[in-house]
């Protein structure tokens, strides 16, 4: 039957979560974009729209396009055909078909190099963007569309014909230069998408000399909010090393001191690796940074990382499914989260290498995944459908209490909220009984601090319908010695919530069950 159908929509209003477990942070290298400067590098934004309006966009007006040209020597005969091709990552594009006519014959190569232009530049909202200039020469003069970046460079259009007697000399592409606001812009999207309504401080700061550099931007970012990110992507426009990670960590533990801990994740070029020859992570002791290995093999982040030649990954999508999830949640939980919310983006998984996960074998993808990387998986017969995150590794070893995000960040929830609680107690009165014991009446009041502080997370979420911590307990020796130290020690427990990461069937024929 005809009717009128209302479909209720979500997330207009941009109401955040409460709690501030969805603070993110992007520490980001290059020029500064139009609404950010020296003395102005981090900004607040609630959405994608911020980000444009602070003039990160995806509108590639800082790429510089890549030129080719064709050179006619000798023309052909009237009702030629000339087709002009030039092949893209993913299609072969038609940039004009042009016939030649009875005015072409006689004009020679300059009228007909001048008409060929016209075709293409007339057909270029077909074709993508690519356009044409002519200058009464036998020259046509080819500028790649946008978003190509450097892809187009040294590579050159082929011309498809049927005269016998056509010769051209064909001029490669070059001077093309990848968008850099594009690649930004795509990860903060990315963000957005997989955690709507979330908050992103955006820092940009100045390409460094990466030799030995320190990432003191991560702590800059940090204390800019007055320690309020709970996890941070890095974008390192440079070649993957160890060294980033224990710099990173480094700047963490810096933090920590201070009681501003944050879970942070890295995306850097692995393009000149294979996923065979990635290195192993689990020696590093860097249990706060994760690498993202992972990207999009067949849509827009497989175009970014063709038009700018280095990695793109999948840093936006892990940071904002960090940002969107539970504490205690393994963003790698198959029923809950997806790399490809959409079906387009990532649905093609790859390594940042550029290698698709489908070229590779079982062995190597396993190899990498013991190393401690983050990328996108699939499983097989389409059940589930979608790609997912492999796991939440951080850069330590596997043996480590705080091996994966959701332990550092469950660890990082309570030691903030023990913090806040116990801070008013500086300096507090310790009441003793005769033989210099603490009082019970002391110890229960101490201890009530720290388990009203984790209380909240060991109840239910009404939000998610589960605990973030299975339990926990907080003790007091009453017999320590506090007149000789005049420190109050509290033990605290924490039973955290565990992850299936590994399910086993046992499957079999019975006689009788």
């Amino acid at each position: 039957m005809n009717n009128v159908i209302i479909n209720r929509g979500q997330g207009g209003l941009g109401r955040q979560p409460l709690g501030q477990d969805f603070i993110s942070g992007l520490v980001l290298y290059g020029p500064y974009p139009s609404a950010f400067s020296a003395g102005n590098n981090i900004l607040k934004f609630g959405g994608i729209s911020d980000a444009i309006n602070a003039g990160i966009n995806n509108t590639y007006s800082d790429e510089t396009t890549a030129t080719g040209s064709i050179t006619i020597t000798t023309i052909g005969a009237t009702g030629d055909v000339y087709s002009i091709y030039f092949q893209e990552p993913v299609n072969n594009v038609l940039l004009a078909t042009y016939t030649q006519t009875a005015a072409d014959t006689i004009g020679g190569p300059n009228v007909l190099a001048a008409n060929i232009t016209t075709a293409i530049n007339v057909n270029s909202p077909n074709n993508g963007g690519y356009t044409a200039s002519n200058t009464s020469s036998p020259i046509v003069t080819i500028k790649a569309r946008l978003g190509l970046g450097e892809f187009p460079n040294t590579k050159s259009v082929a011309i498809v014909t049927t005269s016998i007697t056509f010769v051209s000399t064909i001029a490669p592409f070059s001077g093309g230069a990848a968008s850099v606001l594009a690649t930004w812009y795509y990860h903060i999207n990315r963000y957005f998408t997989q955690s709507p309504n979330a908050t992103l401080y955006v820092g940009v700061w100045p390409v460094p000399s990466w030799t030995d550099h320190t990432f003191t931007e991560v702590a800059a970012i940090q204390n800019f909010t007055n320690g309020n990110i709970r996890q941070c992507g890095v974008y390192v426009p440079a070649t993957f090393e160890h060294s980033q990670i224990t710099a990173m960590q480094a700047q963490v533990a810096s933090l920590i001191a201070i009681n501003s801990p944050m879970s942070v994740i890295v995306g850097a070029d692995l393009s000149a690796t294979t996923a065979s020859a990635l290195t192993d992570l689990s020696g590093l002791n860097s249990e706060h940074v994760s690498i993202s290995a992972g990207q999009d093999g067949g849509a827009q982040g497989a175009a970014l990382f063709a038009a700018q030649g280095f990695s793109v990954t999948q840093l936006g999508d892990v940071l904002g499914l960090v940002s969107s999830s539970q504490v205690s949640d393994d963003i790698a939980w198959v029923a809950t989260y997806t790399l490809s919310p959409d079906g387009i983006e990532n649905a093609v998984p790859a390594f940042a290498t550029g290698e698709l996960l489908s070229n590779l074998t079982t062995g190597t993808i396993n190899a990498v995944d013991a190393y401690r990387y983050i990328f996108g998986r699939q499983f097989v017969n389409d059940s589930p459908n979608g790609t997912f995150v492999n796991d939440s590794h951080c850069a330590t070893a596997y043996t480590s209490d705080y091996a994966y995000i959701e332990n550092n960040r469950t660890f990082d929830k309570a030691s903030r909220q023990l913090y806040a609680a116990y801070i008013e107690q500086l300096a507090a009165p310790l009441v003793l009984n005769a033989d210099g014991t603490l009082t019970n009446s002391t110890v229960a009041f101490f201890e009530g601090i720290g388990e009203q502080a984790l209380s909240n997370m060991a109840q239910t979420n009404p939000n998610t319908g589960r605990p973030e911590l299975s339990g926990f307990k907080v003790t007091i020796n009453p017999a320590q010695n506090v007149l000789s130290t005049s420190t109050l020690v509290v033990t605290v427990l924490l039973q955290p919530v565990g992850v299936a990461r590994e399910i086993v069937i046992n499957l079999q024929f019975a006689i009788t069950v």
